[in-house]
Parts: C-alpha cells; structure tokens; sequence
C-alpha cells in the first residue's frame, strides 16, 4: 500500500497497527512509518498517548527506531521527565543518531542529581556527544564521579566520561582512581580507571605517580586484564605489556615515565 503509485497513504491508516499483537502487522507498520519522517506529529501524538497507557514499556524499541523523528526526539526528550523516563532512556540507548539532540542532552544533565543515575549513564554512553561537548552535561558527570556516597563502578562510568572536562584532578581522586587499578578489582572497573586517567588533566606530580603505579609490574599487571581475559595483539610478542592506557596519554608525558 504504501508504495503504490500515487498512493498517498495517510498515517491514520498505519498507526493502529503498531498496537496490533500480530507481529508481521507490527513489523510492516513500523517499516512504514520509519520511512515517512514527515509523519512526525502524527507519530508524536500517537506515542504521547500510548506512553501514558499501561505496558508503556514495549514502545522503547519502537520510539528508538523512530528517533530520526525530530518529533519523536522532542517527545523523548520530554518524557525524561515523567514517571517512564526508563522508556525514554531505553530508547535513547537504541537509537542510532550521528550526534545526540541538545533537548536530550539537557534533559539528561538534571537526571545525573538522582541517587541513583546508572541507567542515565548508560544512556550517555551510547550517545555520541557534539564535538563541541555539552559543558553542563559533563560537569553533571564529573559531580558524580567525585561523590563519595556513590558506589565506585557508578563513579568510575561517569568519570570515564567525564575526565576530558575536568579542570583539575584531586589527591582523593587520583587515589580513588589508581585503587581501581589494581589487579584484584574486576576488568571493567581497571578499564573505566584507565579511560578515566588517561584523559584527565594530571599534573606533572600526579603523571609520576601514575607512571610509578603502572611500571610497578614488568607488565603493567595494576590496570591491565590477565593473558587470559584478552587476546594478544597480533603483532606484540609473547613478552609485550599490554596496557589499557594508551602511550601518548598524559600519564606518560614526563620524560622520566617510561612504561
């Protein structure tokens, strides 16, 4: 129907099939309206009236499909402040837009002041952020990185993000962040530590120390995962370190760190 010749299919017509429990119906629907991006108000309405429905939690899948919708980006950007912000959020980790919209961003930077904003930073992760940065969005993130009350992998996440921006690195901080780097602390938490000072602004002081902290193994053992836990570099030999925290990073900018 929609690709007849001179078919103007209204969205009338499609809309309620998105509801439908057939799932060919709801495919089909869902391909339709994904390419009528000037169906965009219609598509808003529809969505603003299902999220305020019961089981409002399914739409995220189709709501992150469809945020190329400048529409429905205005919508989900809205709904980050109603009680389904976890539908929005959902659907902003499904989307897959070149950059992410300023009304999110915004929307997203009140958000990180909850006790509890894991699912937000999940959600910042998986956007990409304008290259200019969002000042406020990252001074959010740096905020909950350096709050003590927070659990360290929540501190670390946001710090993996944040660091670019911060203005300085403190000696709580830094000392929270080279913990992290010990080989007794899971992967992923010795990664986000290793993202995090990679990109901080360390002073020349604060550079040593990490570089001390990171050649106190031949092999770098303090951030970087076991053999085991990840596969060698095609080229490295069997006695290369292989260090998370890249080589032109600050921490190695001091002629006397070497690594």
């Amino acid at each position: 129907l929609d690709q007849m010749p001179g078919g103007n299919l209204p969205p009338a017509d499609v809309l309620p099939a998105l509801n439908s429990n057939n799932a060919a119906s709801k495919n089909t629907a869902a391909w339709i309206v994904g390419h009528h991006p000037e169906w965009g108000d219609a598509l808003a309405a529809h969505f603003r009236e299902r999220l305020a429905q019961p089981a409002a939690a399914e739409l995220a899948t189709q709501l992150g499909q469809l945020a190329s919708s400048p529409a429905i980006q205005r919508l989900l950007a809205e709904t980050l402040t109603t009680p389904n912000r976890s539908v929005a959020l959902a659907a902003m980790r499904i989307a897959t837009l070149k950059e992410a919209p300023a009304a999110w961003l915004a929307a997203l930077t009140p958000l990180l002041q909850g006790p509890d904003p894991r699912d937000t930073i999940a959600s910042i992760r998986s956007l990409t952020l304008p290259k200019t940065g969002h000042a406020e969005l990252l001074t959010a993130l740096a905020t909950v990185g350096r709050n003590v009350a927070m659990e360290p992998v929540t501190r670390l996440d946001a710090l993996s993000l944040a660091a670019p921006a911060l203005k300085s690195v403190d000696n709580e901080l830094l000392e929270f962040l080279l913990a992290r780097l010990d080989a007794k602390q899971p992967m992923l938490q010795r990664s986000a530590a290793a993202t995090a000072l990679a990109k901080a602004p360390l002073s020349a002081d604060q550079q040593l120390k990490l570089a001390r902290a990171l050649t106190a193994g031949s092999t770098c053992q303090s951030c970087c995962p076991p053999s085991s836990e990840i596969p060698p570099s095609p080229s490295a030999s069997p006695s290369s370190p292989r260090c998370v925290i890249p080589a032109d990073s600050p921490a190695f900018a001091s002629p006397s760190s070497s690594h």
